[in-house]
């Protein structure tokens, strides 16, 4: 992939080796965020929380499982013109 084109058609039309349903499952990234900046500077969980570049939500998913509830989440996933 070396094309904003090649990128774009990438995310746009998924195979079997990248499947949206696949971005949100738990990784590693989120419980070490949560460990390393919530847990570590106690963050309450009544904190508002807004994520730049959130993709499906996987961080932010991860932090409402555990209680955090005024969650918001920005991406830019809407398709542009070629």
């Amino acid at each position: 992939m070396n094309s904003i084109k090649a990128i774009y058609n990438y995310w746009l039309n998924p195979d079997e080796r990248n499947q949206p349903i696949d971005y949100a499952k738990p990784v590693g990234r989120s419980k070490f965020l949560f460990e390393e900046f919530f847990e570590k500077y106690t963050i309450p969980k009544t904190a508002t929380i807004l994520e730049l570049g959130c993709n499906v939500g996987r961080n932010l998913n991860y932090l409402f499982e555990k209680g955090y509830h005024a969650l918001t989440g920005v991406d830019i996933n809407q398709p542009c013109s070629m």
